[in-house]
Parts: structure tokens; C-alpha cells; sequence
């Protein structure tokens, strides 16, 4: 079978939005307070996106696998999520739980979790979206995560980390592990080479009514660790209505996640190529990306006689270019690979082979 027909298109599509989405949401540290709501919103669902398309496909997969290729892919995400901590952030790796640590975590995770009925899955979503505000509720949360820096020397504590791992990380194991499972879940209901749905009509319902019910936990809170969305920390920057992930963003964004895979399962490559694009070379566009912004973005915004914050037409500038150079970069990755197929694992994952 060839690389092309192994690879599911709507899938890649999906990624590519998250991409989209994500790389906005990482220059609004860049950009002057506060932040538009609706851009706090859409940033909101990249994650989401790309923990649930992780979970799905592993499900899509693991028949042809073994736990051994689920860990040693996932050992490269890590990998991966260190060299971005130690070489961009130049920080010490593993304390702040960012997404890549998540997301290599998912992978052999959900492959345990591959026999698993539907109702198991669910179970194991509620214990891991439930575990976030009681853990929350016990022990607090911190606005800013510890990030000791490699120009200070070794830290004196680990046990930050322990702690950022489950509560207050960027991305904790709880509950962001859980989003992993949902995409399991959607994976139960749902063959990715088949257009329908199982019980379509109940799912868009229901995923219609977590939305709702979602928003309406975001401004009038009543479950543990609950505040309302005014009082979500805007964390270095970063204004995601996540931080703390409340309840009721967990069920809203759930809910957002069901609708965009259904919505996109319906979708063919034709007139979306650069989104494809973005989605096979997700895991190197999530690196280049920020390497554009820390290390470009300031000087070139600068050089432009631009102030200490950009407005929102000079950050909505400034994203659309880095989003386009990141196109042309997939661009050419895909071209490149039509040539050329990689043989080495660390490379193949990190280029999207």
C-alpha cells in the first residue's frame, strides 16, 4: 500500500486545522492585553484537536502494531518536546508538562486502552476530566508554571515538576490525557473510511447540548475548582481558557471536538491542499513555528518600527506570514518526500512520513 493511500485525508485536514489554530494562540504573547475573546476562544481548540486526532488514530491503527511501535513513536514526541524546552525555551525538559510530553504519553496509552468498549473509554474520560478540578480543589493553582531556567543551573527541586505533571502544567496528564481517550472514543463510534456516523444525528445533539451546557459552567460555575471565564489566568501571554481548565471548558470543548470530526470526516482534499499539507507535517510546523516566533518575530517587528505589544491588525499581519511560511515549509516537505522517503524512525515522525 502506498504512503498516500495509507493516510487518511480528512484526518490530516483535521491536524491541519489544530495547526491553524495553534499558531495564533502562541504569538498572543505578542500581541497587546486584552486579548479579543474570540481569538481566546478559537486558540482553545487546538489542543483538544490534536490530543483527540492522537487517540484516534492510534485506534485506526493498533491492529497492524505492537506496543513497541507505540512507545518508541512516542519516545520520539518526547524527544521532541525536550529539544523544544532545551533548545528554544532553554529551560530544564519534563517540568512543564507541555503538549509534545502528552501527546507521546497518549500513544502507547491508548494502545493499552485498544480492546476497550465504549463505555470503558467513557468511564476512563470521566476519571481523567474529573481527577483536574478535585486536584485543583485540593491543592490549588499555580498562574504561572515553574520553568527553571538552564542559565541558573540545575534546579533544587524537582517536585514542581511531579506537580505541573497532574494540576498545573501547560498540558497535565489530567486532564488532557482525556482528550486522547475521546479521540478512542470517537474512533468506537466511527470507521475514518466510512462517511457515516453511528447514531449521527444523536451525536451532533448531544455534542450540541455539551456545548451549551459548557458555556453555561463557564459563566455561572458551580462545580469544584469552577471560576467563572473572566477569572481564567492569562498565563505569560497566553490566553487560552485554559488555565486552569474548568469543567466547563472541558465539557464545551469536548462537545466542539465531536461537531469538527464529523464535520470533517464529510470533507475531500480538493481546495484544502495547504491545510493538508500543514496536518501531515503537524509535528514539524509545531517546532518550526515557534522557532520563527522566539527567534524572528521580535527583531523583524522591531525593525518595523512596531511597539513593545503588537496591535491586532500588526499581530493578525504577523500571524498570517509566519502561517504562511510554514505552508510553503510543508509545501516543500511534501515535495521533497515524493523524491525522497526517510528510512530513519525519528525522522520519518518528526517530518510526518
Amino acid at each position: 500500500m502506498t504512503q498516500s493511500a495509507q493516510r487518511i485525508i480528512w484526518i490530516d485536514l483535521l491536524r491541519g486545522l489544530a495547526i491553524l489554530l495553534m499558531i495564533p494562540a502562541n504569538i498572543t504573547p505578542h500581541l497587546e492585553l486584552p486579548h479579543p475573546l474570540y481569538e481566546r476562544i478559537l486558540a482553545s481548540l487546538a489542543a483538544p484537536l490534536f490530543l483527540a486526532v492522537s487517540g484516534y488514530m492510534v485506534l485506526v491503527t493498533a491492529h497492524r502494531h505492537n506496543l513497541q511501535y507505540y512507545l518508541k513513536r512516542g519516545g520520539i514526541v518526547l524527544l521532541m518536546g525536550v529539544l523544544v524546552d532545551v533548545g528554544i525555551w532553554r529551560i530544564y525538559p519534563f517540568f512543564t508538562a507541555d503538549v509534545l510530553y502528552t501527546i507521546g504519553i497518549a500513544l502507547p496509552f491508548l494502545y493499552l486502552l485498544r480492546k476497550s468498549s465504549l463505555s470503558t473509554l467513557a468511564i476512563m474520560l470521566l476519571i481523567l476530566f474529573a481527577a483536574s478540578p478535585l486536584l485543583v480543589s485540593a491543592y490549588g493553582y499555580q498562574a504561572y508554571p515553574v520553568e527553571p531556567k538552564l542559565a541558573d543551573g540545575f534546579p533544587a527541586s524537582i517536585i514542581p515538576a511531579f506537580r505541573q505533571w497532574f494540576i498545573d502544567g501547560w498540558f497535565p496528564l489530567t486532564p488532557w490525557l482525556g482528550f486522547a481517550v475521546l479521540g478512542g472514543i470517537l474512533r468506537r463510534l466511527h470507521a475514518p473510511e466510512d462517511p457515516a456516523w453511528q447514531r449521527q444525528g444523536t451525536i451532533i445533539v448531544a455534542a450540541t447540548t455539551l456545548i451549551v451546557i459548557g458555556i453555561g459552567l463557564m459563566i455561572h460555575p458551580l462545580l469544584p475548582s469552577s471560576v467563572p471565564w473572566t477569572d481564567i489566568f492569562n498565563r505569560e501571554g497566553y490566553s487560552e481558557l485554559i488555565y486552569p481548565p474548568v469543567p466547563g471548558y472541558l465539557v464545551a470543548a469536548s462537545g466542539a471536538v465531536f461537531i469538527l470530526f464529523i464535520a470533517f470526516s464529510k470533507l475531500t482534499a480538493h481546495g484544502f491542499r495547504p491545510l493538508q499539507w500543514l496536518g501531515k507535517h503537524a509535528l514539524f510546523v509545531y517546532i518550526f513555528h515557534q522557532i520563527l516566533t522566539e527567534y524572528l518575530l521580535d527583531p523583524v517587528a522591531h525593525l518595523a518600527g512596531a511597539g513593545e505589544k503588537l496591535t491586532e491588525p500588526q499581530y493578525w499581519l504577523a500571524t498570517a506570514i509566519i502561517i504562511l511560511i510554514c505552508v510553503a515549509s510543508a509545501y516543500y516537505l511534501e515535495r521533497l518526500q515524493r523524491r525522497y522517503q526517510p528510512r530513519v524512525l525519528f525522522v520519518k515522525v518528526f517530518l510526518g512520513s
